[in-house]
């Protein structure tokens, strides 16, 4: 239970950590944690899973788990990459925050 009760938390910090550095980079408000739309950014809960999942695996494998930390923390800089690179009336950040 406490190994659940832990992930929630980081979960949750890693979401916030997430979402304002999203913003930052996209040039939102700074403590927006919804699209204009009212939904919670896609985006944002999968570059926090993959973080999450790659450090889970990492405690699961021992000495190779480092990899899958690594291949987890790749994933969500991509993310963060590709959406620090649109530019803020780009189609695709239109089409998710418009519906």
């Amino acid at each position: 239970m406490s190994s659940l009760i832990a992930s929630l938390y980081f979960f949750v910090g890693f979401y916030i950590e997430h979402q304002i550095t999203e913003n930052v980079i996209t040039q939102q408000p700074y403590l927006r944690f919804r699209n204009p739309r009212g939904a919670i950014t896609a985006g944002v809960i999968l570059e926090t899973l993959s973080e999450g999942v790659g450090a889970r695996l990492w405690l699961l494998y021992g000495p190779i788990g480092p990899a899958f930390l690594v291949l987890g923390s790749l994933i969500e800089h991509s993310i963060q990459y590709v959406v620090g690179r649109l530019p803020a009336a780009s189609p695709l950040v239109d089409r998710e925050s418009a519906g």
